[in-house]
């Protein structure tokens, strides 16, 4: 029997940071910025947290396989270590999406506040089932489309 409802996309959305790292303050509200991004494509989304210590990335990876959720969205608010995707991943497997945020202060070039004003300098087109990105910058532009 099929039904003629499609498929919804199911997305846990969250953040990553490093606790003492520059930025890591503005990991919940690149979180929130996110997840606003795929709830406006359409997509069901399952809100995580801040993923800045292991124990919260087992959690998470945990949370994300009771729900069944279909992929993982990620800002990386701040410089991060990588064994908290794999801790996440080593729970539930699933497609990784990471959003990177601009004016990280990482020592290979100047840094920017990330505000509202910044942020909507940002082009992306999103749309659940099918993402495309358009992303620029000033030097280069590029737009992927599937």
């Amino acid at each position: 029997m099929t039904s003629d409802k499609p498929l919804l996309p199911c997305v846990a959305v969250g953040s990553l940071c490093s606790p003492l790292e520059v930025g890591a303050n503005r990991a919940p509200a690149a979180a929130q910025d996110l997840s606003q991004l795929f709830k406006a494509a359409g997509c069901e989304v399952f809100e995580l947290w801040s993923v800045d210590k292991p124990e919260k990335a087992v959690a998470a990876g945990r949370t994300m396989a009771e729900n069944h959720v279909h992929a993982v969205a990620l800002a990386a608010a701040s410089w991060f270590e990588d064994y908290l995707v794999l801790d996440l991943l080593e729970e539930y497997s699933v497609p990784v999406l990471l959003w990177p945020l601009p004016g990280m202060e990482t020592g290979s070039r100047p840094s920017t506040s990330w505000n509202s004003s910044s942020r909507a300098s940002v082009p992306a087109t999103l749309r659940c089932g099918r993402i495309n990105w358009r992303c620029s910058t000033a030097s280069q532009r590029t737009d992927l489309s599937t």
